[in-house]
């Protein structure tokens, strides 16, 4: 197949780099020890992947209007379905988290280090560091489900993460999908950022009124207090908040994949239109940014075909 015009990879944070290097496309060494012929030299490809860790604070509820408490009864989730189909209200009609907050993590909340050495790597400067997501729900994961008891949660997430991981081929057969090494928490910043996240968590809970709709903390209990059990509870509790990017990224070093008008640098005809072009991850969700790229990206298009 031969494309007379340009050629658009819109295959996401994870698949477009699987793309290119099973192409050829990547670091000219690692693609010839999998067996696969080097097209273009592009060590960037697949590096620098992001994404928002999500770390729950779950707690048991003293009241019972909590999505928990709905789902284990028939009638109430009648109702519910009711309501939102005949008045389009209630928990039907609303996004899983029902408040956000974005804080800035004092000295104080950080177990007293700084956290301003953010700025030198462009993950800081004056705004939030940290985002709340606050759910009318709890459960330890989204496999086992809700928690048989009137619960709610705050999801916390560094908001622009240190933290650089990468998509590879799989060395044991590069057609299968690609290995995914999201390397979460790997810079000191957002461990203690994290930490700091879930003092401040606390702090909340123990403030009116919110504390007098808590019974307890369910997760991970008011017993784990130290800095190194927060981490190992983080560690293995938390999860992706789906939000990958930055494996393309977009600059003019020899790391970059992409031009700022998201053309590969060195193949002629070939643009990256989707979420791994990011140089940098967003402070909140991505989608609008996600959005923007793609209008950006299409208006280029638009111009280079016109001129053609």
């Amino acid at each position: 197949l031969r494309c007379r015009g340009e050629l658009i990879l819109a295959a996401g944070a994870i698949n477009s780099p699987q793309l290119l290097l099973r192409s050829g496309v990547g670091d000219a060494a690692t693609l010839q020890s999998l067996g696969i012929a080097p097209r273009h030299h592009l060590p960037g490809v697949g590096e620098g992947l992001q994404d928002h860790l999500m770390a729950r604070l779950a707690f048991r509820a003293s009241h019972r209007d909590t999505l928990n408490d709905i789902m284990r009864s028939r009638w109430r989730k009648l109702r519910m379905g009711l309501d939102y189909g005949i008045f389009r209200r209630g928990p039907m009609a609303i996004s899983a988290a029902e408040a956000s907050l974005f804080a800035r993590m004092s000295q104080s909340a950080c177990s007293g280090q700084s956290v301003d050495a953010a700025a030198a790597s462009g993950t800081g400067g004056d705004g939030p560091d940290i985002q709340f997501q606050v759910a009318n729900f709890s459960l330890d994961s989204y496999q086992t489900g809700l928690h048989p008891f009137a619960g709610f949660v705050y999801s916390a997430c560094v908001c622009r993460p240190a933290s650089r991981g990468a998509i590879r081929l799989d060395p044991a057969d590069p057609q299968a999908a690609p290995l995914i090494h999201a390397n979460y928490l790997a810079a000191e910043r957002d461990q203690r950022l994290m930490l700091g996240a879930f003092r401040l968590g606390r702090r909340l809970a123990a403030t009116e009124p919110l504390r007098s709709l808590i019974r307890a903390e369910h997760r991970p209990g008011a017993e784990v207090e130290d800095d190194a059990a927060l981490l190992d509870y983080i560690r293995g509790s938390a999860s992706t908040t789906f939000h990958p990017c930055g494996s393309n990224r977009m600059g003019g070093d020899a790391g970059a994949v992409v031009d700022p008008q998201l053309r590969v640098h060195g193949l002629a005809g070939l643009r990256i239109i989707d979420a791994s072009v990011m140089p940098v991850i967003p402070s909140a969700n991505i989608h609008a940014a996600t959005l923007m790229i793609a209008e950006r990206g299409a208006s280029w298009v638009r111009q280079t075909a016109a001129a053609v």
